[in-house]
């Protein structure tokens, strides 16, 4: 499983075998990228989900407690990216130093806007 961008442009080079996001520079269109997945995290709970319900049968207790601890971990993975979304977004819009122009704000909002929206389809 490919790292998963919350949003953003996938900077992926197949033909070098390369799946990387990277964030989008302040300022540019859209929101910035955030894997929610590192490379080769998404088949190693994928696998362990896996073991869990294969041996189910032998050890149902046992499955259904690691189908829980997996779920847990990939749902605190997911809190840790929008964690790292929203500092991301953030960074595009505030300012130490005073307050940002109109169109940094408006970039910020729609990037706000994009992301949300991915949210609330999930």
């Amino acid at each position: 499983m490919k790292p998963q961008p919350l949003a953003g442009k996938n900077t992926a080079d197949p033909a070098a075998g390369r799946t990387e996001t990277a964030p989008r520079p302040r300022g540019g269109e859209g929101t910035p990228d955030v894997p929610v997945f590192g490379a080769g995290e998404g088949e190693r709970w994928s696998g362990r989900l896996q073991e869990a319900v294969s041996g189910f049968v032998d050890r149902p207790r046992e499955a259904v407690a690691e189908a829980d601890e997996v779920f847990a971990e990939l749902a605190g993975r997911v809190t840790e990216a929008l964690a790292e979304q929203r500092r991301v977004l953030r960074s595009g819009w505030e300012e130490p130093a005073g307050e940002p122009d109109t169109e940094r704000l408006r970039v910020a909002l729609q990037s706000y806007r994009e992301a949300s929206e991915r949210l609330l389809k999930l």
